[in-house]
């Protein structure tokens, strides 16, 4: 059953913003801290650079940035994906929020130009937070869903 969304729909001014999956970010930053106590360990044993200390940096900024980093946002005309630095990686244009339809674990839009045809969106539901899976769904069942 799909529940009556509590908040607004998307606008301009306040897009809907899906995380990643706080467990994926999680798992990074403790193996990056962990990697980089053992290596300034290692270091201090050795006294000498150990090159375990830049993975353990990139873990660790890795699973910051998937912890702070929105995956995807949703304006009242647009999905848009996000990399990890926050550059966007590709727009998905529609015209009312029902174009978009979640049909399992996979999103597809309803191409504006031919609407028989949809579009796959490259957006997985295991790296998205759950909450916010269950929000998107939310949105595209809203009786009153245009694209304004």
């Amino acid at each position: 059953m799909v529940e009556k969304l509590t908040n607004p729909l998307p606008t301009e001014s306040n897009h809907f913003k899906a995380r990643y999956a706080p467990w994926l970010g999680g798992i990074l930053l403790s193996l990056g801290l962990l990697n980089l106590a053992l290596a300034l360990w290692v270091m201090l044993l050795q006294s000498q650079f150990n090159i375990g200390l830049i993975t353990g940096v990139a873990l660790t900024a890795a699973g910051y940035l998937y912890l702070t980093r929105p995956y995807f946002a949703i304006a009242p005309n647009r999905l848009t994906i996000y990399n990890l630095l926050g550059s966007t990686v590709k727009r998905y244009p529609f015209t009312a929020f029902s174009d978009i339809s979640l049909e399992g674990n996979q999103i597809y839009i309803r191409n504006a130009s031919e609407p028989h045809q949809k579009e796959s969106v490259k957006l997985t539901k295991w790296i998205t937070k759950g909450a916010d899976w269950k929000t998107l769904d939310t949105i595209t069942h809203q009786p009153s869903n245009t694209a304004s």
